[in-house]
C-alpha cells in the first residue's frame, strides 16, 4: 500500500511538472509614459480686451434730437480660445433715466418723473459680418426698450445666426441708431432724458450637449 502512495504522489509531480512546462512562453512589456490630458478654452474678446477691460468698451451718444442717426458703436468679437463655440449676444438691463423732468415735458403730458422715455424712441438696428469684405447682415429694427429678452443670433430664437466662432476667428458687431421723429409733441416727452443698457456677449461649446450624451468612439 505504502509503494502505491509513493507511486500515486511520484505521478502526481510528474503531472504539476508538465503542466507547468506548457504555460511557459515568450513576454514583452512596454509601457507609455507621460500622458497628459488638456482642457481646451473658450476665450472672448472685445476689441482686444477682455475681463473688466472689455466692460469698458461701451457706447456713447451725446445731444440727440429727433431725426437723427448713425452707428452708435461697433465691437470686434474674437475667440481667442483653443475650441469653437456658438456666438450670441443679449440687451440686459436697460434703464430709462429722466435726469430732469423739464418743462417740454410736462407740457407734452410727461409725467413720470423717475422714469424717461428715449428708449420708446430710439430704434436701434443690430447688424454683423464676418469680414471687411463681407456683406453686412441685419436683425429687424426695435426701440430700445423692446431688446431685452432677445437671444439675437442664437440659432432657434433669432433670424439672423451668428454661427460658430473658431479659434482664432471673429466677427463685427455695430449698433445702428433712429431718434423716431413722432406727430405732436410726443418727441417733447424724451428732452433731456437717457437710456442705458448694457450688452452681454456669449460663446458656448460647439454641440455641448451632443458630446455629453454620445459614447466615446471605439478610438479612443
Amino acid at each position: 500500500m505504502k509503494k502505491i502512495f509513493v507511486l500515486l504522489l511520484t505521478i502526481a509531480l510528474v503531472v504539476v511538472m508538465v503542466g507547468a512546462a506548457f504555460t511557459a512562453a515568450f513576454s514583452d512589456v512596454e509601457q507609455s509614459t507621460g500622458n497628459t490630458l488638456t482642457a481646451g478654452t473658450l476665450n472672448l474678446t472685445i476689441n482686444g480686451a477682455d475681463g473688466k477691460a472689455a466692460e469698458e468698451e461701451n457706447l456713447t451718444v451725446e445731444s440727440l434730437k429727433p431725426g437723427d442717426s448713425g452707428t452708435a458703436r461697433c465691437w470686434a468679437i474674437r475667440n481667442n480660445g483653443s475650441i469653437a463655440g456658438n456666438l450670441w449676444f443679449e440687451i440686459t438691463e436697460v434703464v430709462n433715466v429722466e435726469n430732469d423732468l423739464l418743462e417740454m415735458e410736462t407740457d407734452a403730458g410727461d409725467t413720470t418723473a423717475g422714469e424717461g422715455e428715449l428708449g420708446s424712441q430710439l430704434m436701434g438696428t443690430w447688424k454683423f459680418r464676418t469680414s471687411d469684405e463681407a456683406e453686412w447682415q441685419e436683425w429687424a429694427p426695435r426701440y430700445i426698450d423692446d431688446m431685452p429678452n432677445t437671444p439675437f443670433g442664437k440659432e432657434g430664437f433669432s433670424e439672423q445666426v451668428l454661427g460658430v466662432l473658431g479659434q482664432d476667428e471673429s466677427v463685427e458687431i455695430c449698433l445702428d441708431y433712429e431718434f423716431v421723429s413722432t406727430e405732436g409733441n410726443e418727441n417733447n416727452k424724451a428732452q433731456g432724458d437717457g437710456v442705458q443698457f448694457n450688452v452681454v456677449f456669449h460663446l458656448e461649446q460647439e454641440n455641448a450637449l451632443n458630446a455629453e450624451s454620445q459614447p466615446p468612439s471605439e478610438s479612443q
